[in-house]
């Protein structure tokens, strides 16, 4: 699904770092919503 993707995409090495805690932090606000 769709936060399966956005996992692998901040698990993703050619993002910078700040892009990769940027998007954790996202995911994590949406597991908290849920």
């Amino acid at each position: 699904g769709d936060l399966s993707q956005r996992y692998e995409t901040a698990c993703d090495p050619r993002l910078n770092r700040e892009q990769s805690l940027e998007l954790a932090f996202m995911v994590a606000d949406m597991l908290i919503k849920s």
